[in-house]
């Protein structure tokens, strides 16, 4: 499996003609000594046990890869989504731009922006991690002229729109400015993975919004999916039958199955588990209904070897009608 590090830019360090030299370090962090210093460390990679291993979130091409965030109503927010190229350090540069967006409320008046990767259109990239920048400043009055100033001064420069607001947020706002990362993706190429899905009419235990948004965009297309290194095996069936005096008057048909996974951390458990209690579960294409339960099965370390059943069901035949 492809290991993931991270990039990071160091304080220009002033040397003795006095010129200031740009840095870049490859992040490998030591986060029981350098907690303050690196926003990172709460990612898995660098707050797992010592008999864990690394993890990646799988991909191959062709996937779409969805994230969806939550503004809480009266909050003010201006987001920014860096995919992040590994082997670089850099934003990923395409023909096309992979990312699609939509953004809606609820009924709540909430706010909820969509984000659709497609891997189609970073082929090249091995691996990757999404950067967010976020700011929660208000603008109006004055900053909001200045800002409106700005953004048009660096348009005119060559810089997209997005590209100067975020500019002149971080000049303007640089107090209310937060920088998250996601867990690493990697691409896989010559392993088996499945992709498990899952549907929900509304909201998950989590907060994530499924259903139509009462005003801006008129699709709502987050799905809830994870995509790992695992199994799905027939193991059983089952057959249900209804006797009237002793002659079969109908009778289904149920195949269970077990669902296994290699070592996962325990925020893919939460995904899966997240997936697994929704009103339907596919993997790779195919429809499962009640899966059991998701247990660790692991004693060494933090991360699960999950094992699970899953169950097809066949509607009941009833022998005594015609079709």
């Amino acid at each position: 499996m492809e290991t993931c590090k991270y990039t990071y830019d160091l304080v220009g360090a002033i040397e003795t003609n006095n010129s200031y030299i740009g840095k870049k370090v490859i992040r490998v962090l030591d986060c029981q000594n350098n907690i303050s210093l690196n926003e990172l460390c709460g990612l898995w990679n660098y707050n797992k046990c010592p008999n864990d291993k690394w993890y990646c979130q799988q991909f191959v091409t062709g996937d779409i890869i969805y994230k969806q965030f939550i503004t809480p109503r009266n909050y003010f927010n201006y987001g920014f989504i860096h995919l992040i190229d590994v082997a670089t350090g850099e934003d990923i540069v395409s023909y096309a731009s992979p990312l699609t967006y939509e953004f809606g409320y609820d009924k709540n008046d909430n706010l909820f922006s969509n984000i659709m990767i497609d891997t189609n259109l970073i082929d090249e990239t091995k691996c990757f991690y999404i950067k967010i920048v976020n700011f929660s400043c208000n603008l109006r009055g004055v900053i909001l002229t200045e800002f409106n100033d700005c953004v048009s001064a660096l348009e005119g420069e060559g810089k997209t729109t997005s590209e100067a607001q975020e500019t002149c947020l971080t000049n303007l706002c640089p107090d209310s400015m937060a920088v998250y990362y996601s867990e690493p993706y990697c691409k896989v190429t010559c392993e088996n993975t499945i992709l498990v899905q899952g549907e929900y009419p509304n909201y998950d235990c989590n907060g994530n919004f499924y259903g139509t948004f009462t005003s801006g965009s008129s699709t709502n297309s987050f799905i809830p999916q994870v995509r790992l290194f695992g199994t799905v095996e027939p193991t059983q069936f089952d057959i249900e039958e209804t006797l009237i005096n002793n002659k079969r008057k109908s009778a289904k048909r149920m195949e269970t199955f077990l669902f296994r996974t290699k070592r996962i951390p325990y925020y893919v458990a939460q995904q899966l588990s997240n997936i697994f209690a929704s009103k339907t579960i596919t993997i790779d294409g195919v429809e499962y209904l009640r899966a059991i339960n998701i247990t660790k099965n692991n004693d060494e370390g933090s991360m699960w070897i999950v094992n699970s059943t899953l169950v097809q069901e066949c509607d009941e035949i009833n022998f005594t009608c015609d079709n």
